[in-house]
């Protein structure tokens, strides 16, 4: 009997349990879209590829110097953009870091006229903390076809500033208007001093105002 309680000791430590893993492992869908502006445009005229995700790419220590990023932010690495020109031959764009909500865009110039097909690429990708590791799996996005044509498109034109009376909202394609709303959509450049890092929610740079005639309690802005 002792000789066999010996025995079973032996063997008892002999056995490797397995080690207990805190870590979530999850895998999850990705879903990734593409799209060109502006669409139809001129040959030798640019364009502007955007592909983007649907999740947002979780913080796993950019922010805090913990994991090394280009912006210090989170976001996708390696995404493609395959474009198929009209001849049917294939360009792969490597399209840069993304930002923080899982988007990123190139310009890119067509050179031939006619249909071009682009396609965005997803890679498996793995989001790893000491809490959980996540997989993103990889997606293709449907293509689009970016149309190509010999005549050229005319460039955006800037709204011009009023010289008359003008009143509230300021519309947002009027960019230009800055100069007179002062904290108007322009982020960094609108901060003071003009050109300073931050959010364009704080130290809005100075327009030039308004002035405002009253007449039986209605005001109107003028330049």
């Amino acid at each position: 009997m002792i000789a066999l309680f010996l025995v079973l000791t032996i063997a008892a430590t002999l056995v490797v349990l397995p080690t207990v893993n805190a870590q979530t492992v999850r895998s999850w869908r990705s879903f990734i879209y593409v799209g060109a502006s502006p669409n139809p445009v001129g040959i030798g005229q640019a364009v502007i590829i955007v592909a983007f995700t649907a999740d947002m790419p979780p913080d796993i220590g950019e922010q805090l110097g913990q994991v090394p990023s280009p912006t210090g932010r989170a976001g996708w690495y390696d995404i493609t953009v395959t474009v198929t020109k009209p001849d049917g031959t294939n360009e792969t764009l490597e399209m840069p870091y993304t930002d923080a909500v899982g988007a990123t865009w190139t310009p890119y110039t067509p050179t031939d006229v006619g249909t071009y097909i682009l396609q965005a690429n997803f890679p498996g990708t793995w989001k790893n903390t000491t809490t959980y590791h996540r997989y993103y799996e990889p997606d293709v996005s449907d293509p689009i076809s970016l149309t190509v044509q010999d005549e050229p498109i005319q460039a955006w034109q800037e709204p011009p500033l009023p010289n008359d009376y003008w009143t509230r909202p300021i519309n947002t394609a009027s960019r230009d208007w800055y100069v007179l709303a002062g904290n108007w959509l322009g982020d960094a450049a609108q901060q003071w001093p003009i050109g300073a890092a931050g959010s364009a929610a704080s130290f809005f740079g100075l327009g030039s105002g308004t002035t405002t005639n009253f007449a039986y309690g209605r005001g109107t802005e003028a330049e």
